[in-house]
């Protein structure tokens, strides 16, 4: 839940305000408006906006596969959209992996369809320090679906484990 309230200049906030900026440092606080947040108790990361009624959710696969060969992974994953068919979206991951005494690191992005239908995705990375290999991989990924006015956003931090593909 959001909650907003407005210091419309009248001083009903003057005090708390006065307090805020004694650390903040701000240059005027006349007709601020301040936020007040409570996360949701789902634990879940809110998306941008609720206005829109667009939300998209992804997923990350606990499994992912590594080409030796060619030094790739693969993480992959479905995406979904509440309130309609959204005007652009993508998923964008970042995947690491310690190999030894150093990291292999690569990310990518896709555009996906995202709309009521739950739909699959996959993205084939590419490091440009090294190979991947059979493991555990710590998995970064983001998606994001957005209307005519407004986007949602939705992320998957995992551990993903890789195995020859």
């Amino acid at each position: 839940m959001v909650a907003v309230w407005r210091d419309r200049g009248n001083g009903r906030h003057g005090a708390l305000l006065s307090e805020i900026n004694r650390n903040c440092g701000a240059p005027a606080t006349d007709a601020s408006v301040w936020y007040e947040y409570t996360a949701p108790a789902d634990g879940r990361r809110p998306g941008w906006h609720r206005r829109s009624g667009q939300l998209i959710d992804l997923t990350v696969d606990l499994n992912g596969t590594y080409d030796i060969h060619a030094g790739t992974a693969t993480v992959s994953g479905t995406v979904t959209c509440t309130g309609g068919t959204s005007l652009f979206s993508f998923v964008y991951t970042e995947l690491r992996q310690k190999r030894g005494r150093y990291t292999v690191i690569a990310s990518g992005g896709i555009d996906v369809t995202c709309d009521t239908v739950t739909r699959p995705w996959s993205i084939q990375l590419l490091s440009p320090n090294g190979p991947f290999g059979h493991g555990d991989a710590a998995d970064f990924t983001f998606g994001i679906a957005c209307g005519v006015f407004f986007c949602s956003v939705d992320r998957e931090d995992r551990k993903v484990l890789l195995s020859k593909g």
